[in-house]
């Protein structure tokens, strides 16, 4: 009889002890964020020359954004390829550190990925991507339009902030509208050709507004009164128009 009794009562605190395994782990999955380090991660594709006489630009960029709390993940170059943009993904910022312009109706902007005719074919013959040339000297690289980034990227985007820096990117709203359609929350681009020094220092000064919780509006504000000596007469601004009161997501 003792022995039945000591079983029931190892049998009862065995109960006990699982019950409150149990409630422990309810607690942490009620109690942890529901984060994931993309909601912190802030992702450069940078395929521009550095500034003269400057660091480059995405460690200027990790100056203002890790001290808030953001991840910074950076390719350069012919890591741009266009696999790398299909795979962008939830961000609360996504730059575009990139030549862009206006073609065939549309703005597109250059990767680092070497153009090949044997390559992408698809994407080619229906017009998502394009040979991008810089200059007469310069080698052809891919480039995306807009029917590329609607169709790849589908609604992933996450609430982002998708800022391109290079040349006319709000020339025509076709690739901002592609972008937002995609799941971002606001594009932000130039209405007409840049130099690299104007669009790194300004795109910095718009990144440090952003980081002080000034809103998109009220950021490109006090981008637009930094004077650079050798930019051209454009204006950085920001699609749709309703979104003047969006602020960058907390880090």
């Amino acid at each position: 009889m003792t022995h039945k009794r000591g079983r029931r009562r190892s049998g009862r605190w065995l109960l006990l002890a699982l019950l409150a395994a149990s409630s422990t782990v309810m607690l942490l999955v009620i109690t942890t964020p529901a984060t994931s380090p993309s909601d912190r991660t802030v992702i450069i594709l940078d395929t521009l020359p550095n500034t003269p006489n400057q660091e480059d630009f995405p460690t200027q960029c990790r100056t203002i954004l890790e001290p808030a709390g953001y991840r910074v993940e950076v390719y350069t170059g012919a890591e741009v390829t266009v696999e790398r943009v299909k795979a962008l993904g939830k961000s609360p910022l996504i730059i575009l550190r990139a030549h862009s312009s206006v073609f065939d109706e549309g703005v597109w902007f250059y990767t680092g990925e070497p153009y090949s005719n044997r390559e992408h074919v698809l994407e080619q013959l229906t017009n998502e991507l394009h040979i991008g040339r810089t200059s007469a000297t310069a080698n052809l690289t891919f480039a995306v339009g807009s029917t590329y980034i609607r169709n790849n990227l589908d609604g992933r985007l996450g609430g982002a902030l998708v800022v391109l820096m290079g040349c006319d990117g709000l020339r025509r709203d076709d690739l901002a509208k592609a972008f937002t359609d995609s799941g971002a929350a606001a594009y932000v681009s130039w209405d007409g050709p840049v130099t690299v020094e104007q669009t790194d220092v300004v795109t910095l000064e718009l990144l440090r507004s952003l980081v002080a919780k000034a809103s998109l509006e009220a950021a490109l504000q006090a981008a637009g009164r930094v004077v650079v000596a050798s930019g051209f007469n454009s204006t950085m601004a920001f699609y749709p128009p309703s979104v003047a009161g969006v602020a960058l997501n907390p880090g």
